[in-house]
């Protein structure tokens, strides 16, 4: 939601917008990044905490939704880091 700026009833200007500013492709390829990252994250079963526990194998449909999140996730870190710079900002990464 703070990322395209629409809460529901009440919508504005997101960090998608600032970062169209200077750089519209920047923007949509981070939207696409993020809309993945979430439909990813909507399908790991429920309870999450059950598929983080030591005893259960990379191989279970559960653990494998939550790895593959977590893998979607560290992906957008150069988006990221880009669309802050479009946006004026720095972010360092470690």
């Amino acid at each position: 939601m703070v990322f395209t700026g629409n809460y529901g009833a009440v919508s504005g200007p997101g960090i998608k917008s600032l970062v169209a500013i200077t750089n519209p492709g920047l923007a949509d390829r981070l939207a696409m990044e993020i809309d993945r990252g979430v439909a990813l994250a909507e399908v790991i079963p429920s309870p999450f905490d059950l598929h983080l526990r030591d005893s259960i194998s990379n191989n279970d449909p559960g653990r494998e939704a939550v790895l593959r999140t977590i893998i979607s996730l560290e992906q957008q870190t150069d988006t990221i880091v880009s669309a802050a710079e479009a946006a004026g900002i720095t972010i360092t990464v470690s």
